[in-house]
């Protein structure tokens, strides 16, 4: 098969901490809110570095993802605890002018390269040997939330998933997890 698909190497709660802690430590803000937004709302890294601090309504929890994947618009939903300080966050980025979420002292939004390449350096600081990319915490989220048992019809609508099919990997992933109490 000339795409075969394989499952995510995701990370371990310890490792996850670890990382969080690392990012915590530098004291950062736009990292820090970089990888709360990747880890709350599973976004993808090219639909993140096109948010705009208008797309962000921390009233109702939620960033609008214009023209993501397949040409569509949609809403990524993030949790009440992280409202204030996202909203603190994009009030700092408005009072210096800045159009994006994320983008550089030069008013130019981050790329995708550049997200990438902050993620592993925190990955490599916090000791984890795995690969740490943007899209490792769409794969974390979706699998947790299948955990949990949300069901298929409302983790396509989070997930921006058309195809059912495309949920069958965190099905897997979920399920390697079920298997020791199934034991």
């Amino acid at each position: 098969n000339p795409r075969e698909k394989h499952l995510p190497d995701l990370l371990t709660d310890e490792e996850l901490v670890a990382f969080y802690d690392t990012v915590w430590h530098t004291r950062h803000p736009l990292h820090m809110v970089m990888m709360k937004v990747l880890i709350f709302t599973g976004v993808r890294n090219a639909e993140l570095v096109n948010v705009r601090l208008k797309d962000v309504d921390c009233t109702n929890c939620h960033l609008r993802i214009e023209q993501g994947k397949g040409k569509k618009d949609r809403y990524v939903l993030f949790p009440k605890n992280f409202r204030g300080e996202l909203a603190q966050y994009v009030e700092g980025q408005k009072e210096n002018g800045a159009t994006y979420l994320f983008e550089s002292n030069r008013f130019r939004p981050y790329s995708t390269r550049r997200i990438r390449q902050i993620l592993k350096h925190y990955a490599m600081a916090a000791g984890i040997e795995k690969r740490v990319y943007p899209h490792l915490f769409r794969h974390q989220l979706i699998t947790y939330l299948t955990k949990k048992g949300i069901i298929s019809p409302k983790l396509q609508l989070l997930s921006g998933h058309t195809d059912e099919k495309s949920l069958a990997t965190y099905r897997d992933l979920a399920l390697s997890d079920v298997a020791g109490e199934y034991e």
